[in-house]
């Protein structure tokens, strides 16, 4: 988008004669590519669900946020990163998108129930062990362990004899896709979502 508005910029200052190099964007790409489709399939998704536990603990870490990401309603990486003991009470979870400030709320089904078990630890705020902050979010080290979560995700989806892509974001476009084929009202998966319009939500179902 930016390279189509420098190159317009460009071209009205050649019809003004004001540079001699008529074509510097030829071998530049400015048109649109498709977006890559994001969600997974439901066989895929089973594949990487129902895989053994790990024995390397950072990939079994991997796996169990994915799944409980995808279990609560799509949550994003970056809300899973920052979720707080604090948010969860009388077996609900209540935060905000951190992209949006929507508030969310998520009724803990038992399988996330045993995910949150397993993590939460006494001498911690923080549900899952990512090397946060105690005193205020780092974006550094939030990065970093945005950085190593795609990377184990490539290696247990591969473990798992998946092809498609995966991602951070495969978990939260995947629940939308599911529950918009379960005929979940779109508003309904917008406010799921956290999202401040449904224009955005369908976005997400429009890879379906």
């Amino acid at each position: 988008c930016y390279m189509r508005s420098l190159r317009a910029i460009y071209n009205s200052a050649v019809k003004q004669k004001m540079t001699s190099q008529k074509q510097p964007f030829s071998d530049v790409f400015t048109g649109n590519k498709k977006t890559e489709r994001r969600s997974m399939d439901k066989k895929d998704i089973n594949k990487i669900i129902s895989m053994p536990p790990e024995k390397n603990e950072r990939l079994l870490l991997t796996h169990d946020i994915f799944a409980f990401c995808l279990f609560a309603m799509g949550m994003p990486f970056i809300d899973a990163y920052c979720l707080t003991k604090d948010k969860i009470h009388d077996g609900i979870i209540t935060y905000k998108r951190h992209k949006t400030g929507q508030a969310v709320n998520v009724t803990i089904e038992k399988c996330m129930k045993a995910i949150i078990n397993n993590y939460s630890r006494s001498e911690s705020e923080f549900i899952f062990p990512l090397g946060q902050d105690e005193e205020s979010f780092n974006y550094k080290a939030y990065h970093s362990a945005l950085s190593q979560y795609n990377k184990y995700l490539k290696t247990i989806a591969r473990k798992a004899g998946v092809t498609a892509n995966i991602s951070s974001y495969s978990a939260r476009h995947t629940w939308a896709s599911f529950a918009f084929k379960e005929n979940v009202p779109l508003l309904v998966i917008s406010q799921a979502l956290g999202h401040t319009s449904t224009n955005t939500t369908l976005t997400y179902i429009s890879e379906i």
